[in-house]
């Protein structure tokens, strides 16, 4: 008896013991809680916008996707789905449920894994806000402590504000107007329970149970906040059996586009310099700028279009790649079709089996049903007739409407022939032929400082084969095959029957294309103001950031003459005065060197006026000019336009041998139409933050002296 009451006096004291430490570890931790204060000016990180002058969206950027959401605004459904799926008893406890922590303990055991939380709203609040991420038993005694003060001091409402508007939500989303935006395009009143499950499912894994990764998890899980909702009367018995029934229509994700390219680009690195780039990715900044989108869509096309002319010119570069045999061509043309189907949906839709279905999609066997076709239309052909007819698209085959006009494509070639002059090429099972105009130009590709002429390439064998992968532009989607195959063809077989045969074979017209390894700049500005109303830095901006209207320098040659000109007229001469256009040599280090300067045809004119000479951009005359007036003088008059490019001291300067941007060069021409008034470039109209603040950053170009 004596050892009984020894052994429950010593557990009695190790008890009384291990209370007192307890209470000494929650006090000593208590002490050094974070200030709850905070959290009344809740100020999220915002994206920051920068704005076109028509208001379109070039660029959002930022640290977290938001968008700030008062309570009162939040539909009761969306909050009861969370409630259910994180915190059933939130109106009931005061930060700590006792209750909701055994059974999540029960549940998780019984399953084997993390199914509930324990953890309440409040104490999520306190840790999302106030503490860090740390896995410790002291931070767990914070969690506690801060959520019985944040229950003291705040209402169950604003606690739910600030969790709501919190929370992340996977794929960059962050609270719950951002989510349902982001995830299916609705605002939270548009939202069905259904939906309102699926994202408070996210919560407590948002990669795992993400319906774009793992749709099968995604929609165990939608299932369970399903029924939590059911079981907490959140919905009725009809709203869960109608929910579990529901496909949902998912927003197809992509990235965050840069309109506008450079010219957004630099707007954006200018203002992160200006601001501080934590300010500036946090703060919700508004950037209007005075770039024009509508214009600069068309400045984009015509630089492309433009550099692609330039390139071809040059002569044919080979094909993307080669297919050896006809399991990799069905295989490339097979995930081309679903590419392309892709690409073209908006939305896939998240099915009650847990799979996700584009919106455009085909059976697994179209594509060979499609193929099919081919086979069986030749198979119908005279034996006469077999080698010499190609056979044509269906005309019921759906896929044609998602191929786009004037775009370019991989095309894989099946056939070439040199007789008909055309090639016979394959977009994602239909159809294309390029006739001889649309490779024409496909000439061996060389490179010179002379000018160099060829011939129209008419031998389609010559630059393609079989299985070779090239660049098509579709030009019209269905053209008798009469019309693309050359008349050489139909003069050797004069049967009516072939042509007939011909004609009723659709096929869609395209052209050889090719990605172009030159690349080109391009600046429009009112001269008036000095505004940048579109730039293109090149022909693709995710292949290359490099902004080449303001960071690269190339010799303006011609371009330069009308200053040179401009300030002859302030030095005594007018458009009448005559000029020569005869042979010179200027001195050069030596006596034994000299320098022969040469029009761009090799001839001379002789005696000709000042204005003419401009006008057909004549060399010898504009050095002579030069030699008149002086280089200095030349320095004085173009130094007023403030060109901050510095020019060469020597008679180089009359053919434009310097470097000069495209920018400095476009600025200076504004001179002209601007009535001789220098104008200094502008690119951002203002600047303010999400409360309205306004900042100012130096103009496009430096300051003038």
């Amino acid at each position: 008896m004596k050892r009984l009451v020894k052994t429950l006096a010593v557990l009695a004291a190790l008890g009384l013991f291990g209370i007192c430490a307890l209470v000494g570890m929650f006090f000593f931790i208590s002490h050094d809680l974070p200030q709850i204060n905070s959290l009344k000016d809740y100020n999220p990180p915002m994206n920051s916008r920068i704005m076109s002058r028509d208001n379109e969206v070039l660029l959002e950027i930022g640290t977290e996707t938001r968008d700030v959401v008062p309570f009162d605004k939040i539909p009761k459904k969306v909050v009861g789905a969370f409630l259910a799926a994180e915190d059933d008893n939130f109106y009931n406890h005061e930060g700590i449920d006792y209750y909701g922590i055994m059974r999540a303990f029960i549940v998780n055991l019984k399953e084997g894994r993390l199914v509930q939380g324990g953890s309440t709203i409040t104490q999520q609040v306190a840790k999302s806000f106030l503490l860090t991420k740390e896995r410790t038993i002291s931070r767990k005694i914070k969690d506690l402590l801060l959520a019985r003060k944040i229950e003291q001091k705040f209402s169950k409402e604003e606690i739910l504000f600030l969790y709501l508007n919190q929370v992340y939500l996977g794929g960059g989303y962050y609270g719950v107007k951002a989510a349902f935006k982001g995830y299916f395009d609705k605002t939270l009143e548009e939202a069905t329970p259904a939906e309102c499950a699926l994202v408070a499912g996210l919560l407590v894994a948002p990669g795992r149970y993400s319906p774009y990764v793992n749709p099968q998890y995604a929609k165990v899980r939608q299932n369970y906040v399903l029924r939590r909702m059911f079981d907490t009367k959140k919905i009725s018995e009809e709203e869960y059996k109608a929910a579990l029934k529901e496909d949902l229509k998912m927003r197809i994700r992509i990235s965050n586009v840069l309109k506008g390219g450079h010219f957004t680009d630099w707007i954006r690195q200018e203002v992160m310099k200006s601001v501080g780039v934590d300010e500036f990715l946090t703060n919700g900044f508004t950037v209007n700028t005075t770039l024009d989108w509508s214009l600069q869509q068309k400045a984009e096309k015509v630089v492309k279009d433009h550099v692609k002319e330039l390139d071809k010119r040059q002569g044919y570069k080979d094909g993307v790649r080669h297919l050896k045999d006809d399991a990799e061509i069905t295989q490339f043309t097979t995930e081309q079709r679903k590419k392309i189907l892709r690409e073209q949906s908006t939305f896939f839709t998240f099915s009650t089996g847990g799979k996700n279905i584009y919106e455009f999609h085909e059976e697994d066997d179209a594509l060979q049903k499609n193929l099919s076709y081919f086979e069986e239309e030749k198979s119908k052909l005279n034996e006469r007739f077999k080698a010499v007819v190609d056979i044509g698209n269906s005309q019921t085959d759906p896929f044609m409407g998602f191929l786009t006009l004037n775009k370019t494509y991989p095309a894989v070639v099946l056939s070439v022939d040199d007789l008909k002059r055309t090639i016979l090429a394959e977009i994602a099972g239909t159809r294309v032929i390029i006739p001889e105009a649309g490779f024409a130009w496909a000439h061996e590709r060389k490179f010179g400082e002379n000018p160099v002429y060829f011939n129209p390439q008419k031998t389609p064998s010559k630059i393609v084969k079989r299985g070779d992968v090239i660049l098509v532009s579709i030009e019209k989607k269905s053209v008798g095959a009469d019309q693309l195959i050359h008349s050489d063809f139909f003069k050797k077989y004069k049967d009516g029957a072939v042509k007939a045969l011909s004609t009723k074979q659709k096929f869609i017209q395209g052209a050889l294309d090719q990605e172009p390894e030159a690349e080109g700049a391009l600046i429009a500005m009112n001269a008036t103001n000095g505004e940048i109303v579109s730039m293109v830095g090149g022909v693709d901006f995710q292949k290359s950031q490099f902004n080449r209207a303001i960071q690269s320098t190339r010799q303006p040659g011609s371009a330069f003459k009308p200053f040179i000109y401009a300030a002859s007229l302030e030095n005594g001469y007018n458009p009448s005065s005559i000029l020569m256009d005869t042979p010179q040599a200027l001195g050069g280090v030596d006596d034994s060197l000299s320098w022969k300067p040469r029009n761009y045809d090799g001839d001379f004119k002789g005696p000709m006026t000042l204005r003419n000479a401009l006008e057909v951009s004549r060399n010898i005359p504009t050095v002579r000019l030069v030699q008149d007036l002086g280089v200095e003088r030349i320095h004085s008059f173009v130094n007023r336009f403030h060109i901050q490019t510095e020019l060469p001291k020597d008679m180089s300067l009359a053919l434009g041998s310097f470097g000069i941007s495209l920018v400095e060069l476009t600025k200076a021409y504004a001179v002209f139409p601007s009535g001789g008034r220098a104008v200094r470039l502008h690119h951002i109209t203002s600047i303010r933050d999400r409360n309205g603040k306004s900042y100012t950053i130096p103009a496009a170009d430096q300051p003038w002296p």
